[in-house]
């Protein structure tokens, strides 16, 4: 009988033992895309300082452009989890605290390009899509990641956190462009445009 009480009281303290307050709901929401927009077209110096870019200059597009994108996520609470028991392995072993929201896109369909009107070599007409030149700098290793790579894997985590980027090409020969940046829902299409940025 001690045996089996033991037993009971060591299950009880593993899988989670109900706490003296209410167990925590975990609140979930969709992330939708509330406001999207270039913040900045950026020049990356030679000592990996961000300068701002003045209007009529010329950038070394693989070395000094930068684009900062910002996008404001609208989100809407659709649904709470189960609560969640107190236990030593348990999640919330150490209780009482408001449980972890999750989150989901809330499009079923998403689609990024990069377009400019006007030509940037042979392979990339005016119109076509750039994004596969564009890359997101990691500024604490100082390395970058292909766009389409990253919103291919978790396009959550790009419109929860919309990366800087950097090109990874420059243009046949200095040109003007104009970089607009479209995401593609079933229902909409969302922009953001760069002022006329002058790349060689």
């Amino acid at each position: 009988m001690k045996n089996a009480l033991k037993l009971l009281f060591l299950l009880a303290f593993i899988t989670g033992i109900p706490s003296c307050c209410n167990p925590p709901e975990q609140p979930h929401y969709e992330v939708g895309i509330g406001n999207f927009y270039i913040e900045e077209v950026a020049r990356l110096n030679a000592q990996g300082q961000i300068e701002t870019y003045r209007s009529g200059d010329t950038l070394e597009a693989e070395k000094e452009m930068l684009l900062k994108i910002r996008l404001v996520t609208a989100r809407k609470e659709i649904a709470q989890g189960s609560p969640v028991m107190s236990g030593f392995l348990s999640p919330s072993a150490y209780a009482c605290d408001e449980g972890f929201p999750s989150f989901e896109l809330a499009y079923q369909e998403l689609e990024l390009s990069i377009v400019s009107p006007y030509d940037y070599d042979e392979r990339y007409p005016a119109g076509a899509d750039l994004s596969a030149l564009f890359q997101v700098y990691k500024p604490y290793d100082s390395t970058f990641r292909p766009l389409p790579a990253l919103f291919a894997e978790d396009p959550l985590q790009v419109i929860q956190q919309f990366p800087d980027l950097r090109i990874s090409q420059s243009p046949a020969e200095t040109s003007r462009q104009v970089f607009e940046i479209r995401l593609r829902t079933a229902d909409t299409t969302f922009r953001a445009r760069t002022p006329p940025v002058i790349l060689k």
